[in-house]
């Protein structure tokens, strides 16, 4: 959805409920905001309700300037930065929105993995809003406690379905990025532990 000056910000938050389902630390390349602006840096992800139709959801992808103005007009936060690659200044993947910064989280190690995970696929894939986004606000809900298999399980289906794992997708990128390292033990236990197989380290699975 086009953002592009702020009038047209002021018109979608009148027409739309919104929110700020990512903040992400760009990977190597360039990518179009939806404010007519090239991203370079961070950019943030926003999904967009239409206010009289359910049905009618879309979503912006947007960088800092654009964003903030949103987050002010809707008077909503954003999410911690998530940040995959090694930072030579050390920088992190804590954040801010609104012009406010974000404490440190507290997670459970597994739900941490999960999390992670499911960022991956939308930062690797640039995916727009669908049932992935309600896995992801499932995660941050509920990330003091490690999740159930079936929603691991969740997210271990999608990336069968693509015919890979996430090691693979982790390795694909870090040929043009220094990609952090991320581990999914915690997740394979889980899934082991019910019986399913994983692809989270392997696209041919793991009993």
């Amino acid at each position: 959805m086009n953002c592009h000056g702020h009038d047209t910000r002021v018109r979608i938050v009148e027409n739309y409920n919104i929110k700020c389902t990512a903040h992400i630390r760009l990977l190597n390349g360039q990518i179009r905001s939806d404010a007519e602006r090239d991203i370079t840096d961070t950019y943030y992800i926003f999904e967009c309700v239409n206010k009289n139709d359910n049905n009618d959801v879309d979503r912006i992808v947007c960088g800092t300037g654009a964003a903030r103005d949103l987050l002010q007009l809707a008077n909503i936060t954003a999410p911690p930065i998530f940040n995959m690659l090694h930072e030579v200044d050390g920088g992190g993947e804590g954040g801010a929105g609104g012009g406010n910064q974000h404490q440190v989280e507290e997670w459970d190690a597994a739900a941490k993995q999960l999390y992670n995970a499911i960022m991956i696929l939308i930062t690797a894939w640039n995916l727009r809003p669908g049932p992935i986004y309600n896995y992801l606000e499932e995660a941050r809900r509920y990330r003091h406690c490690a999740p159930f298999a079936n929603r691991v399980d969740k997210i271990n289906q999608i990336i069968h379905r693509n015919g890979t794992s996430l090691r693979d997708i982790l390795n694909q990128l870090a040929q043009n990025n220094n990609i952090r390292n991320y581990e999914f033990n915690l997740l394979e236990d889980i899934l082991h532990n019910d019986g399913i197989v994983s692809y989270f380290e392997d696209a041919n699975g793991r009993e």
